[in-house]
C-alpha cells in the first residue's frame, strides 16, 4: 500500500513525465549464458547510459554491463555500488526516483546474470551529481547513466 501511495504522489508531481511503472510481465533482462566467457579478460565498465525518462537497459549498456557479469565472476570478493543518475530535467522526488530504477535495473541485469544481489548495493542521487554541466541534450545524455563502483 505505501509503495502505491508513493506512486500516486510522484505522479501527481510530474503530470507532464511518463512514469515506468514496474510491470511484472516486463520481460527480464540477463546477459546470455553463450556471452559470459570467464576465460575472457575484460575491464570493468564504470558507466552505463540511459535514454531520456528511461530505465530501460540499451543493447550497448547490455554489451558493458555483460563484460561486468565477467568480472564480477573473476573477482568474487569485490563487491559494487551502482549509482543512479539524471539530468537536471524534472523534480528532485521525480529524478531520485527515476534515477533508484535505473540503478535496479542495472542491478537486476547484473543479478539475473549470476551474480549475487547481496554484493551489489543501490543508491540514487537523482540530478545532485551531474557530469557535464549546462542544458544542451549532450549534456543531459550524459547525465542520464548509472556508474558502478567498486568496493
Amino acid at each position: 500500500m505505501k509503495k502505491y501511495l508513493i506512486l500516486l504522489l510522484l505522479a501527481s508531481c510530474n503530470a507532464g513525465h511518463n512514469l515506468e511503472v514496474a510491470d511484472s510481465k516486463r520481460e527480464i533482462v540477463a546477459a546470455k549464458k553463450s556471452e559470459i566467457n570467464l576465460e575472457k579478460k575484460v575491464r570493468f565498465q564504470k558507466r552505463v547510459n540511459f535514454g531520456f525518462d528511461s530505465s530501460s537497459i540499451t543493447l550497448d549498456s547490455r554489451k558493458k554491463l555483460t563484460d561486468n557479469v565477467i568480472w564480477l565472476k573473476q573477482n568474487p570478493n569485490k563487491n559494487i555500488v551502482v549509482e543512479g543518475h539524471c539530468d537536471e530535467r524534472g523534480t528532485r522526488e521525480y529524478n531520485l526516483a527515476l534515477g533508484e530504477r535505473r540503478a535496479y535495473a542495472v542491478r537486476n541485469f547484473l543479478s539475473n546474470s549470476g551474480i549475487s544481489k547481496r554484493r551489489i548495493k543501490v543508491v540514487s542521487y537523482g540530478e545532485e551529481k551531474p557530469v557535464s554541466l549546462g542544458s544542451s541534450e549532450r549534456a543531459h545524455a550524459k547525465n542520464r547513466r548509472a556508474e558502478l563502483v567498486i568496493k
